[in-house]
């Protein structure tokens, strides 16, 4: 935790001309004893810092010493600056916005965000977002969740231990050991119909990449372009179902002068799901086997 400090403090001293020690008192929580002490240590470790008296006084770095004072350039404070702004959108933690504000402090006005990232979805309390938050303290905690689970074999009632939180193609899941399937599987967080924690403990795992997973790749779904192992499929639309088609699907995959949508999927269970979000005027040209599957699933609802 001291290094920590001792790190921003010099951070911090290396973008303003100078800072006062209650100042940096007040920023990182601590006494202003601790913080003479902490200026002490830089200088024994050979980073002279002196002190200007005076009412314009503070505490600053030596004119000539030679440390680069743009230790961060505006680029990567733009970049940091977005990383640190998406985080906040999803975990309230008071350790992220205190790690924002001694990075890159309020009045730096080069550290303005180039990307608005927010995970945060449009409706105020939306289920997706609780059970982020419940996963996430399980993650930090480290207990198991319960939880009731659908998918493309139906419901299944499963305890996991979290591991992770990913952020893909516009959804959240849970990187976890699955107690039933006894290995990591990446679990949609849309397709949890209840969770719960469990008075049980675990041990983190050493656990590979989510994007090694069977799951995760089944997830990586449509491809404009030809790829071994993908299914073809091609559909029909009317020009009023446009704006339908590509809330589903992306816009590349239109086809407008013939009104038809062609893409590449891994699964055609997984292009009959996204089939049926779309209207039933959208009409699925091939594969045949698709279409009935598609047909089936609409005459079931």
């Amino acid at each position: 935790m001291k290094l920590q400090r001792l790190l921003a403090i010099l951070s911090l001293l290396c973008e303003r001309d100078k800072a006062t020690a209650q100042e940096l008192a007040d920023r990182f929580e601590v006494s202003k004893r601790t913080i003479l002490r902490d200026i002490e240590t830089l200088n024994q470790a050979g980073i002279p810092i002196i002190t200007r008296a005076g009412r314009d006084g503070g505490l600053a770095l030596m004119p000539h010493y030679t440390l680069d004072r743009r230790i961060l350039s505006t680029t990567d404070k733009q970049h940091l600056a977005s990383a640190l702004t998406g985080l906040q959108s999803i975990a309230r933690q008071s350790s992220i916005t205190t790690l924002h504000a001694k990075l890159l402090p309020e009045d730096d006005q080069s550290a303005i965000p180039i990307y608005a990232i927010n995970f945060r979805p449009w409706a105020a309390e939306h289920p997706v977002q609780h059970k982020i938050e419940q996963l996430q303290q399980a993650i930090e905690e480290q207990y198991c969740m319960q939880m009731c689970y659908i998918g493309y074999d139906g419901q299944t009632e499963r305890v996991i231990e979290p591991h992770q939180l990913v952020f893909r193609q516009a959804s959240w899941y849970v990187w976890a050991f699955c107690r039933l399937r006894q290995d990591f599987r990446l679990f949609k967080l849309r397709r949890i119909i209840r969770l719960s924690p469990r008075e049980e403990s675990f041990s983190p795992r050493p656990y590979p990449d989510a994007s090694t997973s069977d799951d995760y790749s089944s997830s990586v779904v449509f491809s404009r372009q030809p790829i071994a192992g993908y299914t073809r499929v091609e559909l029909r639309y009317a020009a009023h179902d446009a704006l339908a088609v590509v809330e589903v699907l992306d816009g590349s995959f239109l086809d407008v002068d013939h009104a038809h949508v062609i893409f590449y999927t891994p699964q055609l269970a997984i292009a009959c799901e996204a089939i049926c979000h779309l209207p039933p005027s959208v009409i699925v040209d091939e594969p045949a086997q698709l279409r009935a599957m598609v047909a089936q699933r609409r005459s079931a609802e």
